[in-house]
């Protein structure tokens, strides 16, 4: 598959990942559905991950690889995959995560069949010791409004939360709307986004269905939750969330208003 144009677009940001890159990187070779780019942005890894995915570039045409001269964030990765990105649909991956093979099929399904404007999946939380479902596992479908959405995004618990790696968005209107992901955070980040590509939209499905697996390291940044650095990042983050969630119920108080004047 060499082409321009695809359905879906995958962006995995990639910084020393060399321990879980190929399982996740498999994870992607056995999707059922076939239609998508996988562009994989190293942002200055020290390791082996940029060989190895330079190895699967080559046995793969619809794997892309694109390098950062200088270590970005994961922020900055995201916002070259969006640039980069040509498709309908865009869905995000951490480097050291992995997902069933009707990943891409599910959300690509949701779309065609409901008119909405994002859809989310249910996952799993992996450790080294266990694999725990986050949510309820009910298996079922739902389409809701944006004031339930946004409830469920800036939730602590459920199957939909503020990560961006379990929705898939329309690219059209991620770019249409000049979004990215914010580069002065380290925490929640994917959160601020979502807040904002809602609040642009309508429409949204989601399902508890488990099909993305989260792996939680033990030294990732946000087990350090309450590191100084950290707790001004959620500060700010907050901020902005409740910021842009206020705005939105004074746009919808003046709508109702003037629907009512007419």
């Amino acid at each position: 598959m060499n082409k321009e144009d695809y359905i879906f677009t995958v962006v995995m940001p990639i910084y020393n990942a060399e321990e879980y890159l190929k399982k996740s990187l498999d994870s992607f070779v056995d999707q059922s559905f076939k239609d998508f780019q996988l562009i994989m942005i190293d942002d200055q890894s020290s390791d082996d991950s940029v060989a190895i995915c330079e190895q699967y570039t080559k046995e793969y045409e619809n794997f892309k690889l694109i390098q950062h001269k200088e270590n970005q964030g994961v922020s900055a990765a995201r916002n070259t995959g969006i640039h980069e990105a040509n498709s309908q649909y865009i869905t995000f991956v951490d480097s050291d995560d992995w997902v069933d093979p009707e990943y891409l099929a599910f959300f690509v399904e949701a779309f065609e069949e409901n008119d909405i404007d994002l859809a989310c999946c249910g996952f799993m939380v992996e450790t080294d010791k266990n694999s725990k479902q986050k949510g309820i596992f009910k298996n079922t479908g739902a389409v809701v409004d944006r004031n339930e959405l946004l409830k469920r995004i800036i939730s602590a618990n459920g199957s939909v939360m503020g990560y961006a790696w379990n929705k898939a968005y329309k690219l059209e209107l991620i770019k249409k709307n000049d979004l990215s992901f914010a580069t002065d955070v380290n925490l929640m980040e994917d959160a601020i986004f979502n807040v904002q590509y809602v609040s642009t939209t309508d429409n949204f499905y989601y399902s508890t269905k488990p099909l993305y697996h989260y792996y939680q390291r033990k030294n990732s940044t946000s087990h350090n939750y309450f590191a100084i650095n950290n707790i001004k990042d959620v500060s700010v983050a907050n901020f902005r969330i409740h910021k842009q969630i206020i705005q939105n119920m004074g746009e919808q108080l003046d709508l109702d208003t003037n629907s009512k004047k007419k």
